[in-house]
């Protein structure tokens, strides 16, 4: 389910591109990806939800410009700067930095 979920949020720009008129469904949508549960082994997997949030990242960084509540994402990418993954904590960092200098 995790790879699906991450290949979907990681795509999810496309359409943003193609259709602007979707972008706050799809900002909403993917913001849902904080409440979703992911299973590694039959256990709880923490680090399985880390690798979607980073997908989101990458996501959001493609059509931020185009979306009219940024303060939603800017809250998912702020809680983000503390993640245990290296990789998605150097993503929310890097995504400050561009946006809000």
């Amino acid at each position: 389910m995790m790879v699906t979920a991450a290949n979907i949020v990681g795509n999810s720009w496309k359409i943003a591109q193609a259709k602007p008129k979707l972008i706050d469904r799809i900002v909403d949508k993917i913001l849902k990806i904080e409440k979703a549960k992911y299973e590694y082994k039959g256990e709880l997997s923490p680090e399985c939800n880390n690798v979607v949030y980073g997908h989101a990242i990458d996501s959001f960084e493609k059509f931020f410009e185009k979306v009219k509540n940024q303060k939603k994402i800017m809250a998912f990418v702020k809680s983000q700067l503390n993640n245990t993954r290296p990789s998605v904590k150097k993503r929310a960092e890097k995504f400050m930095k561009k946006w809000f200098h």
